[in-house]
């Protein structure tokens, strides 16, 4: 089974000016640059210090950030999306 980077990666290879993702408000990136923002992303978190073993909790608001964001962090490591709408005590929890 291929990874949801590996598949990326493929597009990027054979459509890199495809569309890959749209925003709410209009913003667009194709293949190529999602993995290339999801690929400099990912090393600068290893660089950081984020491994395989890691948990890596994302509060940030649905859209093209958030995308590559948890893509990236899913590449390197465990990604645990959470809700922005999350009260103080949910996120102790």
């Amino acid at each position: 089974m291929k990874s949801v980077i590996s598949r990326i990666r493929e597009h990027a290879l054979a459509q890199g000016e495809r569309t890959a993702v749209i925003g709410v408000h209009g913003e667009q990136f194709d293949y190529k640059s999602l993995l290339e923002q999801i690929e400099a992303l990912g090393a600068d978190l290893q660089r950081r210090g984020i491994r395989h073993d890691d948990r890596v909790a994302l509060v940030l608001k649905d859209g093209p950030a958030m995308a590559v964001t948890f893509l990236a962090v899913s590449s390197i490591c465990t990604c645990a999306p959470l809700n922005t709408a999350y009260k103080t005590r949910d996120f102790e929890f």
